[in-house]
């Protein structure tokens, strides 16, 4: 398992069961890990990012993030069958009539004829 995996565990864990190796944690505190171990428990997202490249100045090292309410990954569910709507067409009521109009025809009426400024000439 490599250290973005570990570190993905551990953080799953943490906004799962707000606790990890005995130690408790609380909604929007941000948590710095490094190697799968935490390092930081800041209150913002920027002090524990400081805080870690201060420990690590590697950007590919480490994880930052806010705990939180998980929230389900659907690219990465399987796709099952069964959850795929085939038919998606579905018959609904008729409208029911409020109110009725009465056409009758008729001649057409014309449009205003638009009025055009004296000072216009052709050229």
């Amino acid at each position: 398992m490599n250290e973005m995996q570990l570190n993905q565990q551990v953080a799953e864990q943490i906004c799962g069961a707000r606790e990890s190796n005995g130690r408790e944690f609380h909604w929007g505190e941000c948590v710095a890990l490094l190697d799968g171990q935490v390092v930081v428990v800041a209150t913002d997202l920027d002090a524990a990012l400081r805080a870690l490249r201060a420990l690590d100045s590697d950007p590919r090292r480490g994880m930052v993030f806010e705990v939180a309410t998980p929230i389900c990954d659907v690219l990465s569910a399987p796709l099952e069958e069964s959850d795929i709507m085939l038919d998606p067409w579905t018959d609904l009521p008729s409208p029911q009539p409020i109110s009725f109009v009465k056409a009758t025809p008729g001649k057409p009426l014309l449009p205003d004829v638009p009025e055009i400024p004296v000072d216009w000439q052709e050229p």
